[in-house]
C-alpha cells in the first residue's frame, strides 16, 4: 500500500499530500509547485487517510500538524530516496541536440521535447531542465507564467503538460500593410464584406488576421471604407 504525505504549501498555507518519494506537487488552491523536501511532512499509510487529514488540518488544527509531524519524522527519514542526482549521471536522450541559449527559449524547447505529447513528472522535468543549465527556482517562476497564460496545465498534481497554441505564434509575426489591396478589393466587391471572410482570404496568400485589421484600421481613418454593420466593413 502507497504511504503518503501531508504538507503545506508555503504561499497560500492550505495542507495538500503527495505520495511518498515524490518531491514536488503543485498545490490545487493556489498553483504553486512546491517543493516537498523543503516542508515539514506528516506521514499516512494510504491516500485515504492523507485526505482525511488534509481537511483535519485545513479546518485549523494546525497542532495537530505538528504533532503528526514529530511523530512521521524518523520514518520519513527512512523512506525518503536520496536526493543525491549529479547532473552527468542524467542521461539525455536526444543524442546531440543544441539547445538555443536563451533561457526562455530553452525552456520552451525543453517543455515541447519532454512534455508536449505526454505529461511529465514535475521531478523528471526539474532534473532535464537541471541538466540544461536552468535553475528551478526561475522555472518554477516561469512555469506559473505559463500556466496563467494557459500554455501549460497540469492533468496531475505531479506532473506537466505542454499546450502548443498555434494562433499565439501567428500573432508573434509582422505585421504588413495591405491598404491599398484590401480598398481595390473592397471597391470590386461592391457590397458588404465579413471580417471573417476577409481573414479566410488573405490567410490564404499568407497574410495574418493582424496584418487585416490593422489595414482596416488605417482604411477607416482615412475614410475609405465604413462598417455598415457589426464585423462588415464596405468601401465608400
Amino acid at each position: 500500500m502507497k504511504q503518503y504525505l501531508v504538507f503545506m504549501c508555503p504561499r497560500c498555507r492550505h495542507y495538500t499530500n503527495a505520495p511518498v518519494g515524490q518531491k514536488r506537487r503543485v498545490c490545487s488552491y493556489c498553483g504553486k509547485i512546491i517543493d516537498i523536501s523543503k516542508a515539514a511532512t506528516a506521514l499516512f499509510d494510504d491516500a485515504q487517510a492523507a485526505a482525511e487529514a488534509v481537511k483535519q488540518f485545513n479546518a485549523g488544527k494546525d497542532h495537530d500538524f505538528e504533532d503528526a509531524v514529530q511523530r512521521s519524522r524518523d520514518k520519513i527519514l527512512r523512506l525518503m530516496p536520496s536526493d543525491r542526482i549529479a547532473v552527468k549521471d542524467i542521461a539525455d536522450d536526444v543524442q546531440g541536440e543544441s539547445l538555443p541559449t536563451g533561457k526562455t527559449r530553452r525552456l520552451l524547447v525543453l517543455l515541447e521535447r519532454e512534455a508536449r505529447d505526454q505529461p511529465c513528472s514535475l521531478d523528471d522535468f526539474a532534473k532535464v531542465c537541471t541538466a540544461n543549465g536552468l535553475e528551478w527556482s526561475w522555472v518554477e517562476t516561469q512555469l506559473e507564467k505559463l500556466f496563467t497564460a494557459g500554455d501549460v496545465f497540469y492533468p496531475t498534481p505531479w506532473k506537466i503538460m505542454y499546450i502548443k497554441a498555434p494562433s499565439k505564434t501567428k500573432a508573434k509575426g509582422a505585421v504588413v500593410d495591405i491598404s491599398n489591396e484590401l480598398l481595390a478589393y473592397l471597391r470590386e466587391q461592391d457590397r458588404d464584406v465579413s471580417v471573417k471572410d476577409l481573414y479566410a482570404r488573405y490567410a490564404e496568400m499568407g497574410v495574418s488576421e493582424e496584418s487585416v485589421d490593422a489595414s482596416l484600421e488605417r482604411l477607416m481613418r482615412k475614410n475609405e471604407i465604413y462598417q455598415p454593420l457589426p464585423n462588415f466593413v464596405r468601401a465608400l
